[in-house]
């Protein structure tokens, strides 16, 4: 056996929950160093499962300590990491926990686990410089209709047919024990199967969070899909006819949201 194979070897090892003496270590007698290896195995999944831990707090709060180290453990023999960057890794989290069998009783946990990825994404996210409110007051607001308006790299928006933006915010506020030792009462505000959409983004490195109505949501979809300002106010009207283009615009400009400023 040569230095590749055994490194190969030695990998597929540490990355399993495999307990047993393999043919790879009885060639060099190391069936007793099994306990050894168990080190630089629990090591591996402990460093792993750390990762899972810092990028979705509010899932461990949900879930408990104990069965969040079970699905992480789970989730990274189903697919062990590809990258080393654990955080594109953990992307597919979400979707995990939404397939998992043992989580259906809590349909909104894909959701939430979204909002922690996306919350940590956006954390360290590059802030852009934006248009100063000075420049964009120059021009005329007949012009400024007429111009594209690019926002912030760092803002996304997530939509879910549950009540992320309380159950996330919920949770936030609170540590585990408070988590577990709350009354059905201290929940009782929130609406779970109510439809809300969040907003994040990152202002002067603070992770800013909104939960946004659907109007604005489709002012801020039509602006990231390069129309005016002028059809994304429009498009906006079409969802809520009180929408106050004002108050949203205004929105952008002092949470330094517009990069750049094109006319069409």
């Amino acid at each position: 056996m040569n230095l590749e194979e055994l490194q190969s070897n030695f990998f597929s090892y540490v990355s399993s929950t495999e307990k047993k003496a393999a043919d790879w270590h009885k060639a060099f007698n190391c069936e007793e160093k099994i306990e050894r290896l168990s080190v630089y195995q629990n090591n591996y999944f402990a460093s792993l499962n750390e990762v899972l831990f810092d990028i979705f707090p509010n899932i461990v709060k949900l879930v408990g300590e104990d069965f969040f180290k079970a699905l992480a453990q789970k989730y990274w023999q189903a697919q062990p990491p590809s990258s080393s960057v654990l955080l594109t890794t953990a992307e597919s989290f979400p979707i995990f926990l939404q397939e998992e069998p043992t989580l259906q009783t809590l349909p909104y946990i894909a959701d939430i686990a979204r909002l922690d990825y996306f919350y940590n994404q956006t954390y360290y996210a590059h802030e852009q410089e934006a248009v100063a409110a000075e420049t964009l007051a120059e021009i005329p607001p007949t012009e400024l209709a007429e111009h594209q308006l690019e926002l912030q790299s760092s803002l996304i928006i997530l939509e879910s047919n549950f009540a992320i933006f309380d159950i996330w915010q919920w949770h936030s506020s609170k540590d585990e024990n408070s988590v577990n030792n709350a009354s059905a009462s201290e929940q009782e505000h929130i609406s779970y199967d109510e439809q809300q959409t969040v907003l994040l983004f990152q202002h002067q490195n603070t992770v800013e969070i909104f939960n946004i109505d659907p109007a604005f949501q489709k002012f801020l979809v039509t602006l990231q899909g390069g129309a005016s300002l002028n059809e994304a106010l429009h498009s906006a009207v079409e969802v809520d006819c009180e929408f106050n283009a004002t108050e949203a615009v205004s929105f952008l400009v002092s949470y330094q949201l517009i990069v750049s400023v094109k006319h069409i």
